[in-house]
């Protein structure tokens, strides 16, 4: 997609991923599409490192509900 040549991590954000990945469980939960937010974990580097994803695919009740969060945290132990 050419739009992948667009996306950026937020830097930020991908450092402390980095940081932790190895001590910590990794999730990420999104109100996108699962394959979107594949692709967008490839585009940054991340795919590898995080181990959960949940998408508004995965919850009855999407953000700004907490229940991809809840998803989250349950799928981190």
């Amino acid at each position: 997609l050419t739009l992948c040549a667009n996306i950026e991590a937020i830097e930020p954000v991908r450092d402390v991923v980095l940081a932790y990945h190895r001590h910590l469980p990794l999730a990420i939960g999104t109100g996108n599409l699962r394959h979107l937010a594949e692709i967008t974990l490839k585009a940054i580097g991340l795919s590898e490192i995080i181990q959960h994803i949940v998408t508004a695919e995965d919850v009855t009740n999407f953000k700004p509900a907490p229940d991809t969060f809840l998803a989250c945290a349950e799928r981190m132990g």
